[in-house]
């Protein structure tokens, strides 16, 4: 007969798996790497300071290591191709709508 548990319990199992922490902590490493080879110091530092402040309020690193690499691959998305506005430096309105209706084609 198969018992049944409570998720928490199931998901508490899951998250203490040894070779689960080894696998994350092998990508988290791998990360960092890859960030620390493109001298992209803003998202490593992201990543340490959010591994950090989310250490105070779960135990689980697979959790922690997760959202930190996350959260920094954001920041070093923002940084590598960039989030920045097109329309910034045009100052005649209209070749801002021109500008700004092609990119809405492009969707």
């Amino acid at each position: 007969m198969i018992q049944k548990q409570e998720i928490s319990q199931f998901s508490e199992k899951i998250l203490r798996k040894p070779w689960l922490l080894t696998f994350i902590g092998v990508l988290a490493i791998g990360h960092i790497g890859i960030m620390a080879f493109k001298n992209n110091i803003l998202a490593i530092c992201v990543f340490f300071a959010i591994s950090f402040i989310l250490s105070f309020f779960t135990d689980f690193w697979v959790v922690i290591l997760c959202v930190s690499m996350v959260i920094s691959g954001c920041f070093h998305y923002k940084v590598e191709e960039g989030f920045e506005d097109q329309t910034a430096n045009i100052t005649d309105p209209d070749e801002w709508l021109r500008v700004k209706v092609g990119l809405i084609g492009n969707y």
